[in-house]
């Protein structure tokens, strides 16, 4: 009895299971067996098909699939005509011999990596029905050359087209105002990008490594910039921050800007007196520096990497500032002399790690803090590296 009781169970638990649309069935799509599952979508009052296993750990397509794949916007399978609404996590994962596909208007999302690693990919159509792109889904499409994206996303999300080394342009859509975390990252084809106007946000490292990259342009619609934006981007030489920025979460990354301007009409940043950084008028933070910045007077504090990794080899702090931050001057390996003044509280963490250039540093006696505390430790380190005066 007992036993008959967990057969029962197990047959309803499997029924509950394949109603919900997990049981795999495969349809033959232009001479390529293909995977999907279906599931009932009360919004729309129809079976729906989702292109792919779901959230299995495996590929639902074979990574021998090559050349063009158009997906049907509806499957006749076995009297069922499911609409397919969704490419699942995974579906053309490692599909290299795949060259094209068409994407029917009946899909509003695109899964987690569902076309990453489709290096044979060219060129890719998003209709203005998908609404949802998921993370990496076309990270390391190396092949590909041309994205159109439909005026249904708003959000090109994290590492979305990482490693696409063949793409000269970005691929903005009309309606897109997030560009995620690593979007662009290692995309070592662009030279020039022109961010739309529309755009709200761009997140933190979203053109990191992207070697080449030498022009931007950011429209009057940006809000907020995240920290690292063009991190190791070491080709770019100029930056204009426009009127409408708000937020800026951090140093840029970059360390090859010769030229810096914030747009005077900006009320939370500026560039006074001409002096290629980028400051927070709030607070006198001075967020982030270049090779030919001249940090004016009225700058309370140096930010964390501000100068990261430039080719400086000298820099007048002003008697205004009272903080140099984390890693402010770091690997500033040209760096052959600083003056820190009396002004000086609080020196971050690493300020001045790796600047192999300097031999002697004067630390003013009103310095409380050294790498977050006035410790032997924090003292050793810097005597190791420099002649301490203090």
């Amino acid at each position: 009895m007992h036993n008959k009781s967990l057969l029962v169970r197990f047959n309803a638990c499997l029924l509950l299971v394949c109603l919900k649309g997990f049981c795999a069935q495969t349809v033959t799509i232009n001479g390529k067996d293909v995977s999907y599952v279906t599931s009932w979508d009360s919004k729309r009052w129809e079976t729906v098909a989702e292109i792919g296993l779901g959230q299995r750990p495996w590929n639902a397509v074979a990574t021998t699939a090559t050349g063009s794949l158009s997906i049907p916007r509806i499957i006749t399978q076995d009297g069922n005509r499911p609409i397919v609404t969704s490419i699942g996590y995974l579906a053309f994962s490692g599909c290299s011999g795949l060259t094209s596909i068409t994407i029917p208007d009946s899909v509003t999302s695109i899964g987690i990596c569902a076309f990453s690693g489709c290096s044979g990919l060219s060129s890719i159509t998003i209709p203005d029905s998908v609404i949802s792109i998921g993370e990496a889904a076309f990270s390391s499409c190396s092949g590909l050359t041309s994205i159109s994206i439909g005026s249904g996303v708003e959000t090109i999300p994290e590492r979305a087209f990482s490693f696409c080394s063949g793409l000269t342009a970005v691929p903005f859509g009309n309606s897109v105002k997030v560009i995620g975390e690593g979007a662009f990252e290692f995309c070592d084809g662009f030279s020039s990008i022109s961010v739309p106007f529309g755009v709200e946000r761009l997140e933190n490292q979203a053109f990191r490594w992207c070697s080449n990259l030498n022009s931007i342009s950011l429209p009057n619609s940006i809000i907020t910039i995240g920290s690292g934006l063009f991190f190791r981007c070491d080709s770019l030489k100029s930056i204009v921050i426009p009127n409408s920025v708000e937020n800026i979460e951090g140093s840029l990354g970059t360390s090859s800007l010769k030229t810096i301007v914030v747009d005077p009409d900006n009320m939370h940043y500026d560039s006074r007196l001409n002096c290629n950084a980028i400051i927070d008028t709030s607070n006198g933070v001075l967020v982030q520096g270049c090779a030919s910045t001249v940090i004016p007077h009225g700058v309370t504090s140096i930010g964390n990497d501000a100068f990261l990794r430039y080719g400086i080899t000298s820099m007048a702090i002003p008697n205004s500032v009272t903080n140099i931050g984390n890693c402010a001057f770091q690997k500033c390996r040209s760096l052959m002399s600083i003056s820190i003044p009396d002004s000086v509280k609080s020196i971050g963490e690493g300020a001045f790690s790796e600047c192999s250039g300097i031999t002697s540093v004067i630390i003013p006696s009103g310095v409380a803090s050294i790498g977050g505390g006035r410790s032997p430790g924090a003292l050793a380190s810097l005597q190791r590296r420099f002649q301490i005066v203090w």
